[in-house]
């Protein structure tokens, strides 16, 4: 949960992908078991405790007594109770608001504030994770000097049981969390900076063509789970995690499966480049509403707040516009003619969508208001 020292990439189809990949904005059909039966079953969630000596209270609020104190990388239970109370909490120079969670811990059943947690499952099974807290503890001490890393992590998770899906996609949750929290101005990822990057070089980047052989430390960056992506003028490794998760692999579940198929789509179609939307809009649109299949067909998985998050990060793209390409004049507050006329390009190339219906009523809006930008 704790992301400060990592670039902030629009990453992340849906499980309709997996059977039709020519059009990722239409559902497969009816919702699927796991949809229709969320309601009648109660949802079991494991956690991942992000600071050192996290309190745990008998009351929601740092009034509460203390219980007990966790460590980092301790992985602690759900019981589906939050706080209707939320605080605000400056964690490692990062500012959180959030309620608190009644879970249970090697310190007994308490609450714990949420900003210190990071969800490692969520679903309808309950599972045990013995082996979990030993494994994130693991991989979160790992040497971060070389980009091959990767590589041992995977081995680490495949010592433990690889036959149940649901807990390799909770392993594979650790491992992606500790990889996304080492900071790029670590030696692994520092390299990057030190090789003279080309114009050809950005272009092959850009293309998705570098080659291993233009230098050992891009090699290894390619064959360690890695993709090299460029902004504003830097070019630095990104992990690709599908191709991390082949490394492991699995068997994983099939929300996690069609997940990252999802992941690895939007990387291979880029929709925003330096702060600036690539157009057409259309295909920003694709994966939102892309992103939307996938909430409906799995309500109870462990990313389902990153994908919330992602997705309305997406439509605040589409409905505003970014720094580098702003959808309304700042002074005014009047939308640009050309975003108006991106918009009915989404309306018209996916219609019968929820991201059409919601762009048509923006532009209804617009329209009624003298072109003034939508509320919200």
């Amino acid at each position: 949960m704790i992301d400060s020292t990592k670039l902030l990439i629009p990453f992340l189809i849906s499980l309709f992908l997996l059977s039709c990949k020519n059009d990722p904005t239409q559902s497969a059909g009816a919702i699927n078991s796991e949809a229709i039966t969320m309601a009648d079953q109660d949802i079991h969630q494991a956690f991942l405790v992000n600071v050192d000596h996290l309190n745990v209270r008998d009351e929601p609020g740092r009034k509460g007594s203390i219980l007990g104190k966790l460590r980092e990388n301790e992985v602690v239970y759900g019981t589906n109770e939050i706080s209707e109370n939320i605080d605000t909490i400056n964690l490692r120079g990062v500012e959180f608001i959030e309620p608190y969670h009644m879970v249970k811990t090697s310190q007994g059943t308490g609450w714990l504030f949420g900003g210190a947690l990071t969800m490692i499952y969520e679903g309808t099974i309950e599972i045990s994770l013995p082996k979990a807290s030993v494994l994130a503890k693991d991989l979160y001490g790992i040497p971060k000097d070389k980009i091959t890393v990767t590589h041992w992590m995977a081995n680490r998770i495949t010592d433990g049981d690889t036959s149940d899906p649901l807990k390799n996609d909770t392993y594979l949750a650790i491992a992606l969390d500790a990889i996304h929290k080492i900071p790029y101005d670590s030696p692994m990822y520092a390299k990057a900076d030190e090789i003279e990057w080309t114009t050809d070089d950005y272009d092959a980047v850009w293309d998705h063509r570098l080659s291993p052989e233009r230098d050992p430390y891009v090699k290894d960056a390619l064959n360690s789970g890695f993709r090299f992506i460029a902004s504003e003028g830097m070019v630095f490794p990104e992990l690709e995690k599908a191709k991390f998760a082949k490394m492991v692999g699995g068997p994983f579940s099939q929300a996690m499966e069609a997940y990252l198929e999802l992941l690895t789509y939007e990387m291979d179609n880029p929709t925003m480049e330096d702060a600036a939307i690539i157009f057409p809009l259309t295909e920003l649109a694709k994966q939102w509403q892309s992103r939307i299949i996938f909430k409906k067909e799995h309500p109870a998985f462990v990313y389902a707040d990153k994908n919330q998050d992602d997705m309305d990060f997406y439509l605040g793209a589409i409905k505003f516009g970014t720094s580098n390409t702003p959808a309304f004049d700042y002074k005014t507050g009047k939308v640009y003619p050309e975003f108006v006329q991106e918009w009915q390009k989404v309306i018209d190339d996916l219609p019968n969508t929820e991201i059409g219906d919601i762009v048509t009523s923006w532009i209804r809006e617009v329209r009624k208001n003298n072109n003034q930008r939508p509320v919200g």
